[in-house]
């Protein structure tokens, strides 16, 4: 069995060995030997830079098989791969290439290589791999292969789909084809016969949505059960929260590229920002001195973070303001001056939150602006100054929060919706879609229009 690992300090005296292999020196742009003085130094700079990824093949009794390395400028890095004399021909140079190219998704966008003329070996091997030959130039064959974002996010099988309705106590209905294979997740009208879908409506507009849609396998309502198509073959797992259920199955079963842009690389980080461990920052993105980090946040591009404070497990997506200076004036009658408020307060992020694109939440002017944990936030939202968000609260996009308002726990506030400052919303109530709130709403009341008014909360959301 063969296993493949990150290079150690450890490894670097077998490095040595491989790199002045004769075949290696001949086939490389310098043929002199390489000093282990100089290999030495050369090996500290590649083991501590964010630009370099070394990576060996190893046997099940510990021998060293080969090497592949990943060297890094902008968004392109160069392949150099060796694989012990003793093991050519063991196919063991693929297996490095293609755990080479997994390991570069988020980090590179095209990896590059170029081997010398009269290498068959190595030429036979990039094109196997599915690199691009690019030509022949200065004695040297060009290999190209650009990395997609994302690869293999799902892969599903039959198996393994049974394990998971079992373990989540879902009823399977429908059959099961051979060689069944679920390999992405789309919606009802789009998904295809290896997608999986799911219906969130029941009644007669469930129905139709299932009966239209042609996934291979469908998370249903439950209370469908006895109206389900079976005139084809789909197999449908049948659940009281359709969507719960595909909510822990992407969680099980979607796999991304962690997305590694270098933080220590980023000039517009300061250098009094305190950022725990395991934090992405994605580029562009300008951190603050009086920010706080904690440990395992994820932040996209182009943000702006300045007098905050960030629980952790805080996913904040791309073009984010956090901490600016709120919108507050004071007309001065004496001299018709118009005055900015002074904002002397933090943002403070709980932990578990996520905050979608383009939305802004602003510092506060006396005092924090406050969003609980496990809050999500949707895109292009507005949170206003010294806004205090209880915990678990969902707020959708274009809505807007005036200053000082008070949200209380697991309140919903809908597409489209604005409050106005100084006003509460008490746990658990629904501000609904479009609603202009101008007075506080109860806890658990739910509120529509423009003024919103009280009405009857439906028993279910999506019937």
């Amino acid at each position: 069995m063969i296993s493949i690992r990150a290079v150690t300090a450890q490894d670097c005296q077998q490095l040595f060995v491989w790199a002045n292999d004769p075949v290696v020196r001949q086939m490389a742009r310098s043929t002199d030997p390489i000093p282990w003085e100089g290999h030495q130094r050369w090996f500290s700079r590649r083991l501590s830079s964010p630009d370099c990824r070394i990576f060996l093949a190893e046997g099940a009794d510990g021998t060293l098989l080969g090497q592949v390395r990943l060297d890094r400028e902008g968004w392109q890095a160069e392949v150099d791969i060796s694989v012990d004399p003793a093991q050519r021909g063991r196919g063991i140079g693929g297996l490095l290439l293609a755990h080479a190219a997994r390991q570069a998704q988020g980090w590179a966008a095209t990896l590059v290589s170029a081997v010398k003329q009269g290498n068959a070996p190595s030429q036979h091997l990039f094109l196997s791999s599915g690199y691009q030959d690019c030509g022949l130039s200065d004695g040297y064959h060009h290999y190209r292969l650009d990395i997609p974002v994302y690869r293999d996010r799902l892969v599903v099988d039959g198996a393994a789909l049974l394990d998971f309705a079992a373990r989540r106590g879902l009823t399977v209905t429908g059959p099961v084809p051979d060689g069944l294979c679920i390999r992405g997740v789309q919606p009802l009208d789009r998904a295809a016969a290896d997608d999986i879908a799911f219906c969130r409506f029941d009644g007669e507009a469930g129905l139709r949505y299932i009966t239209a849609c042609k996934a291979g396998v469908m998370i249903v309502p439950a209370s469908l059960a006895a109206d389900l198509p079976t005139d084809r073959n789909t197999l449908y797992l049948l659940a009281d929260a359709p969507r719960l259920e595909i909510l822990h199955f992407l969680i099980r079963f979607w796999h991304e590229a962690a997305w590694d842009a270098d933080s220590r690389a980023n000039p517009c980080i300061h250098p009094q920002a305190r950022i725990g461990a395991n934090v992405r920052i994605g580029p562009f993105t300008v951190i603050g001195p009086d920010v706080e980090i904690a440990d395992n946040v994820r932040i996209g591009s182009n943000c702006h973070l300045e007098h905050c404070s960030i629980g952790r497990d805080t996913i904040l997506a791309n073009n984010i303001a956090v901490g600016g200076t709120g919108f507050g004036y004071e007309t001065d009658d004496a001299t018709g001056d118009v005055l900015s408020f002074p904002h002397v307060g933090r943002v403070v992020i709980g932990e578990r939150v996520e905050i979608g694109s383009s939305t802004c939440l602003d510092r506060g002017s006396i005092g924090d602006t406050v969003v609980g944990d496990d809050c999500k936030i949707d895109n292009l939202i507005h949170i206003a100054h010294n806004v205090r968000m209880g915990k678990r609260c969902k707020v959708i996009a274009l809505a807007i929060i005036g200053g000082s308002c008070v949200i209380g726990d697991d309140a919903w506030i809908a597409p489209a919706s604005a409050i106005r400052d100084w006003r509460s919303v008490g746990a658990g109530a629904v501000v609904g879609l479009g609603a202009v709130v101008t007075k506080d709403v109860a806890a658990g009341e739910t509120v529509f229009g423009n003024p919103a008014r009280s009405r009857e909360k439906t028993e279910h959301r999506y019937k």
